[in-house]
Formats: structure tokens, C-alpha cells, sequence
């Protein structure tokens, strides 16, 4: 709910409040007719007019009608606006022209100032992000990437407001705005100085990788981080599906993207969706296995699967693979369940716990906490503050407490059950990795500001062996179809993964939940099971450079889907030398 909304509801409950005041007041001091003797049975004189309570009640009265009626006007300019605003006539078609024609004050405020460029890593006019353009006499705002960028560079409008990296570069100067009566003076007969420009912002973005970025994703939904695991510069951030930034198209399109409920186009998923990370998982549970000196540790893969102490159901491989006693390299290469699920409840839950948190995940001890994890706002390596907020990521999630079943840690350790990631937090998890020194650098977005460790994930031994297993995961595992399209142009590592969960079903027409009502009379949501497909990893395999998270949702497995564009973006890295 926003405060439009609320300050609506505050004034009618306190109109409401008044009204009955006043009624109750009115009823209590209207005087009583006199009745035919009194208490001692006397006939009491009536006054003309009753002039002392009777006249004084109506007077009271009067004005009380009056100051309601001000009142109501007042609430009634009141509640029109918000309606309007915030309600559901605000996408009226004569109100949005109105709106956008007469808001003049705010046009004003915005363009009394320039906002700086926008650039990727080049630094070059031919290559930003974010540009203006003089065409007839006027100055526009550009966004030469259009939707492929606008999840990071945002959108600037007197109407809809300012998002992301505009929000930040709103350009400010008190010498633009004469205020005292001095200042006033000296203005006259001079020359009108030139509308102040903001400082131009330097991102670590690479234009280029971030447009293919969003070309193989555009026709899902789905996200795609890419970053440099030695610094922590961001490479590529990309949303699907997105929407064009242009001031005039996102006025047409407004309604059908703030009601679209399916697609969720204004969702920045890369920072703000989590899911389940499914067994992308995995290399976290591995790295764990490894510091723990259970990498050697052999378990059964049976049919019919294995169930976890206390438990009733099983847990089983996809398609009900079976493969027997096994190892950690292999167990990782054809990503075996069982095998995870029983590694996990063998390391237990302080140890899944903290190498969780090492890798970046906030560790809540109930389920219902996790669900309301707020937003990261010291996520960055910044020099302007203010990205920190506006492009502050949700807290991944692992869940761990003495009372948590071995059932539900087991869910865990192969990525299912409680645990939820954003796309960012993975490719995070495959950068600790491609760290030489197994640490996880802190994200920036500023191009040259100094590396900052974030966390140690791993001891760098550790991160050498999780990075030998995860090349075997494209060698020789579930991630091998994408060697074709990598040919002999570059080498890469990287972990598989397909994660189940529910969705609710929507109705295509409106957006809204579909229903259904059970024996009892009870209602339920009516939800239907989709299968997310995830790709993490690096490149090249020796010296990484690039680390990546690739995710489509109810993409089905995450080899045959999401690796073969991570396949198709390192190759991209290369051809920009962003492998070098």
C-alpha cells in the first residue's frame, strides 16, 4: 500500500470519527421538550424561543454542519486525487494528458538541470548507456540499449519518476536558482547561465556483452549476470523481459506494464527474484564437503532412492537415474541427488550453515523469515552512495536451526526445499570459485574503484578443486552439448541445474489468481509445477575472467536451455577480449 493510499484511508476513518461525533453531540444537546410537571409535579413557564439551551444547540449545530461540510470538500479533493493517482482510474487515458500537460512545475524542476552521461567501460560517446540527444530545438534523454539496459540504467519521467541509475544522477546546483533578493538582481540583464550538468557516471558494463545478454534471453523470462570473479566489476546485467525507457513509449505502455502480472516486465530479476537455486547448489555443497575432509566419503545412489532419517518420502534422481556407490567427481559431474542430499546431512547444519554464509547467503533460523528477507543496501563497492540503495539486491536465503528436520537440510543441499538465491547471488557463488584465492570480490558497479573482498568462500585449494569438477561438468557431464558451440574458440566450467517449484496460475486475460474450492468449502490458489533452468560458471577454465549466472524460468533442464547461452555469451566475451 502506498502512502497516497493511506493518508486516503487515515481521512475517512477520521471523517467518519467526526461525522458520528457530531451526530451524538447534536442528539445530546437538543433539548428535551418540557413535560407537564416536574420533578415536584409543578408545571414549569416555557421561555420564548427557549432561549438559552434550544438556540444554543441549533448554533452549535450549524456550525458543526458547516465545518463538515469544509471538511468533506477538503477530503472529497482529497480522495479524487489519490484515486486518481493511485487507484484504479489512474490509468484514465484523459487524466494521464492532463496530468502529463499541466504538470508543468514538476517539468521544470526536472529539466532546470542535466543529468550526467551514463557510459559502459569504454568511456566512449559512441558506446553509453544513457545519452541526450538535440533534436528541434529540444533536448532528449537516450537510451541507446533500450530494454536490453533498462533494468540498470532505469528510466527518468515527470510523471512516473526516476529508477535505478537515473535516480542517481539527478543533477542539483543552488546557483541555478536565484533564492535571495540579491541574487535576484544580479540575475537581471545577465546572460542566463547554462542548464548545470551532473557528473557523468563510469560503469563497469560492457555495452556490447550486456546487448547479447539480453538477446539470448528476450524470448523468456529470465536473467543473466556476468562479472569479473578477480575485481568484482558487473559485465553484463541483464532482465527479460524488459520494456523501452523512451519517455513517450513508456507513457503508451504504462498500464499494461504496472497491470501485467504474468510476465512482470518493471521486475528486475537479476537483483530482486529468487528462486530456487537448484543443483547449482551443488558447488556450494561441494566446496563444504572439501573443507570438511568428507570429499572422500563414498555413497549409495538405489533404487527407489534414499529417504532421510525421520522421514517417510525419498529422495531420487531425475527420471530415477541410479548410479550406485559413488564419488564427489562423479557425483558432481551427472549431478546426483542422492548423493547430495546424504552429503549434506553428513556435514551437517552448522557446517551447511556457515559455508552458506561464507558464500553470501543470510542464514535465518525459520522458514517464515527467509520468506521476508529484506534488501542487501551495503551490497556494493560504491563511490556514489546512492547506487547502494537504489540497485540493492534481496538477501539470498538458507534456512538452518536445531529444529529443522534432516529432511528439509537435505531438500537444501540440493537446492530445493527453503533455500532461495537471486541470479546475482549465484554468479557470485561461480566467482568465489573462479577466484584465484577463493574469495568472493565485492560487486561493483563503478568502473576503477579498488577490488574489495567481500568474503572468503573457500581456501584457494579448494576453489582450484570445485573449479577442476565444474570443468568436468562441460567435459564430460551434464553441461557436454554445449561443447560444439564452444568449439576450440574458448574453454569453460560450469554447474547444471534444474529446480521445481509451484507457481500460481493466472488468467491470461486479467492477471488475476485463478481458484478453486475444495469438499470443505475451503479456496485455494490453483498452482501448477514449473521447472527452472539454471546455468553457472566460468571462463576460460585456466585463468578465469568472466563468471556467469544464467537462468530461465520454466526453462526445463538447465543443460539443454540455459547453457547453451552461457555457451553462446563467452563466446561474445571473447570476441570483445573480455577473456584476455
Amino acid at each position: 500500500m502506498n502512502l497516497s493510499s493511506l493518508l486516503t484511508i487515515v481521512i475517512a476513518l477520521g471523517l467518519i470519527v467526526v461525522l458520528l461525533s457530531l451526530v451524538r453531540s447534536y442528539r445530546q444537546l437538543r433539548p428535551v421538550a418540557p413535560q407537564p410537571g416536574g420533578e415536584e409535579g409543578v408545571n414549569l413557564p416555557q421561555m420564548a424561543g427557549d432561549f438559552g439551551p434550544r438556540v444554543t444547540s441549533r448554533r452549535i449545530a450549524y456550525v458543526g454542519l458547516s465545518f463538515t461540510l469544509l471538511f468533506l470538500t477538503a477530503g472529497g479533493f482529497h480522495l479524487y486525487w489519490a484515486f486518481f493517482a493511485a487507484g484504479p482510474l489512474r490509468f484514465d487515458k484523459i487524466y494521464g494528458n492532463l496530468r502529463q500537460l499541466e504538470d508543468n512545475r514538476r517539468r521544470r524542476e526536472s529539466e532546470s538541470t542535466l543529468r550526467g552521461w551514463i557510459f559502459d567501460r569504454h568511456h566512449d560517446t559512441s558506446r553509453t548507456l544513457v545519452r541526450y540527444r538535440y533534436q528541434n530545438g529540444k533536448v532528449l534523454r537516450e537510451y541507446p540499449l533500450g530494454e536490453a539496459a533498462v533494468h540498470l540504467t532505469g528510466y527518468s519521467s515527470p510523471i512516473y519518476g526516476d529508477t535505478q541509475l537515473e535516480k542517481v544522477l539527478t543533477g542539483s546546483s543552488k546557483s541555478a536558482h536565484p533564492e535571495t533578493l540579491s541574487e535576484k538582481l544580479e540575475a537581471l540583464g545577465r546572460e542566463p547561465d547554462r542548464p548545470v550538468v551532473a557528473a557523468d557516471l563510469v560503469t563497469s558494463i560492457d555495452g556490447e556483452l550486456q546487448q547479447e545478454a539480453y538477446e539470448q534471453i528476450r524470448r523468456y523470462s529470465g536473467a543473466v549476470v556476468v562479472l569479473n570473479p578477480q575485481n568484482g566489476q558487473i559485465l553484463a546485467l541483464a532482465s527479460s523481459p524488459g520494456f523501452d525507457p523512451e519517455p513517450s513509449r513508456l507513457h503508451t505502455s504504462w498500464k499494461q506494464l504496472v497491470t501485467d502480472k504474468i510476465k512482470t516486465p518493471l521486475t528486475n530479476r537479476p537483483l530482486l527474484s529468487r528462486y530456487s537455486p537448484g543443483s547449482t547448489f551443488k558447488t556450494l555443497v561441494a566446496a563444504a564437503a572439501i573443507e570438511a575432509n568428507l570429499d572422500q566419503q563414498l555413497f549409495t545412489c538405489r533404487p527407489g532412492g534414499w529417504v532421510p532419517p525421520g522421514a517417510s518420502r525419498p529422495i531420487n534422481d531425475d527420471n530415477d537415474h541410479v548410479h550406485g556407490q559413488i564419488g564427489l567427481t562423479e557425483a558432481f559431474t551427472k549431478s546426483c541427488n542422492q548423493y547430495f542430499a546424504q552429503m549434506g546431512v553428513a556435514l551437517d547444519r552448522q557446517r551447511m550453515a556457515t559455508a552458506a554464509n561464507r558464500f553470501g547467503f543470510e542464514i535465518f533460523a525459520e522458514a517464515k523469515e527467509s520468506l521476508r528477507a529484506d534488501l542487501h543496501k551495503q551490497f556494493w563497492n560504491v563511490d556514489t552512495p546512492a547506487i547502494s540503495l537504489v540497485l540493492a539486491p534481496l538477501r539470498s536465503s538458507f534456512v538452518s536451526s536445531p529444529k529443522l528436520a534432516l529432511v528439509d537440510l537435505a531438500q537444501e543441499s540440493i537446492g530445493q526445499g527453503f533455500v532461495l538465491a537471486t541470479p546475482l547471488q549465484m554468479a557470485l557463488v561461480a566467482a568465489g570459485v573462479a577466484n584465484s584465492n577463493g574469495e568472493i570480490m565485492q560487486p561493483q558497479l563503478e568502473l576503477a574503484r579498488p577490488p574489495v573482498v567481500m568474503s572468503q568462500a573457500m581456501a584457494a585449494a579448494t576453489a582450484a578443486r570445485v573449479r577442476r569438477l565444474m570443468a568436468g561438468v562441460v567435459s564430460d557431464g551434464t553441461a557436454e552439448n554445449i561443447l560444439p558451440l564452444l568449439a576450440d574458440q574458448a574453454t569453460a566450467a560450469g554447474k547444471t541445474g534444474t529446480a521445481q517449484r509451484e507457481v500460481i496460475v493466472r488468467d491470461p486475460a486479467t492477471g488475476e489468481p485463478l481458484t478453486y474450492t475444495d469438499k470443505q468449502g475451503k479456496v485455494f490458489f490453483k498452482k501448477r509445477p514449473v521447472q527452472d533452468a539454471w546455468f553457472i560458471g566460468f571462463a576460460p577454465v585456466d585463468n578465469p575472467k568472466i563468471a556467469f549466472a544464467v537462468i530461465v524460468e520454466d526453462g526445463g533442464y538447465g543443460g539443454k536451455i540455459a547453457a547453451p547461452i552461457a555457451a553462446r555469451l563467452i563466446i561474445r566475451a571473447r570476441q570483445l577480449s573480455l577473456l584476455r
